[in-house]
């Protein structure tokens, strides 16, 4: 074996190792780029137009239950408004695109993961669930004879706390949608 073979092998090496590594990079690359355009179309398509039908949701309760009529009260459920395509990938391929140029973006999107999480487990429909559960719960204990619902709704300090919870609590909801509206407008930024 003669020097010449020797220095054709190493180039051979290392010209095929720096293709490798050109073509894994290239590959992923892309894989990160369709990840990320499939979670901008998410939370574009999805999540922000859910976010205003769920404040109004919110706000269709706060009306209802000051009004009295929170048993007629039909709600959508958000069967799209999800977290599932962050499980779907590895988090640190979302850390290789948002963390690595700007750590503060990924720190965003871990809070609208979180933010997404929490109002998937807090939707309007089991706030106002909850509100007519404890509000039967109630009735069924204090309500006198001979007294309507009505009249006991008006004079009584439990139900207007109760109604005061409900309230508050979607209240804070719309907070939380507002937060996650802004969180999201500075993710998609540039």
């Amino acid at each position: 074996m003669n020097l010449t073979t020797i220095i054709v092998a190493f180039l051979s090496f290392i010209l095929g190792l720096i293709g490798n590594l050109t073509i894994q990079w290239w590959v992923d690359r892309k894989r990160l780029k369709r990840i990320e355009g499939a979670l901008k179309l998410h939370l574009t398509d999805i999540i922000l137009k859910d976010c205003e039908v769920l404040r109004r949701e919110y706000e269709r309760i706060i009306v209802a239950v000051q009004q009295h009529t929170s048993y007629y009260l039909t709600l959508k459920v958000f069967e799209t408004f999800d977290n599932e395509i962050y499980k779907a990938n590895n988090p640190s391929d979302y850390y290789k695109i948002y963390g690595i140029k700007d750590a503060r973006k990924f720190e965003k999107l871990v809070s609208i993961y979180s933010i997404i999480s929490f109002l998937k487990e807090n939707l309007p429909h089991k706030i106002h669930s909850d509100y007519i559960t404890k509000i039967d719960l109630h009735l069924d204990k204090n309500l006198k004879d001979g007294e309507s619902r009505e009249e006991h709704f008006k004079k009584c300090n439990n139900c207007d706390a109760i109604r005061l919870d409900c309230k508050s609590t979607c209240q804070m909801r719309m907070n939380e949608i507002d937060e996650l509206k802004k969180l999201i407008g500075e993710l998609l930024m540039n």
